[in-house]
Parts: structure tokens; sequence; C-alpha cells
């Protein structure tokens, strides 16, 4: 049983290219999930609204790449460049989000602050 209390000694355990394989897996099936999310914007003609999705799961997938860089390779430079790419991506998402809900909600139905 891995102590979780120890990184190090859960991790030796475990093994690094077994943790690798679960970040790999993950980053395939976000993949999978940003064109089927794509695929469907496309063919429902809200391409607008899957752009969204696309900044979405593209901070995830930064994220991840972050995650497997810190756990294969000893680069801080790719590590910093891929946290660094998910907050731009998290930016983009959130403008993205507040532009389309103030283009989707009518004058009259906002309230004064």
């Amino acid at each position: 049983m891995p102590d979780w209390m120890n990184p190090e000694h859960w991790m030796a355990q475990v093994g690094l290219t077994h943790v690798a394989y679960v970040v790999n897996l993950a980053m395939a099936l976000s993949a999978l999930e940003l064109i089927g999310r794509l695929a469907h914007g496309w063919r429902s003609g809200q391409v607008g609204a899957s752009w969204g999705s696309a900044l979405h799961v593209g901070a995830g997938l930064c994220l991840m790449l972050a995650l497997r860089e810190a756990l294969t390779a000893q680069r801080p430079l790719w590590l910093l460049l891929w946290l660094s790419a998910s907050g731009a991506a998290h930016l983009g998402d959130i403008a993205w989000r507040r532009l389309h809900k103030a283009q989707a909600t009518p004058a009259h139905h906002i309230r004064p602050s």
C-alpha cells in the first residue's frame, strides 16, 4: 500500500512511468472530448460556442502537459511554459465567456450595480 503522505515513497512504489501513462490517457480523452465538442458545434451551426470549450479544454491540456513535464523530466523552463500557456488559456476562456454572456443578455435584463 502506498504511503500517501510521502510522495517520493509512493511514486517510487507506483513508478513514474505508470503515473505518466495515466496522464497521457487523460490527455488523449480530453483531446477526444475537444474534437467531439468542435465537431458538434460545427454540425449544429454554433461554432462560436465550441471555441469557448476549446479554450477551456486547452487550459486543462496545458495543465496536464505541465504535470507530465514535472513528473518525467527535469526541465523547469518547459514546466513554466506549460503553466503560462494554461494561464493564458484560462484568461481567454474567462474573456470569451464574459463577452458572450454580455452579448446574450438583453439590455433591459441587466441590473444596475
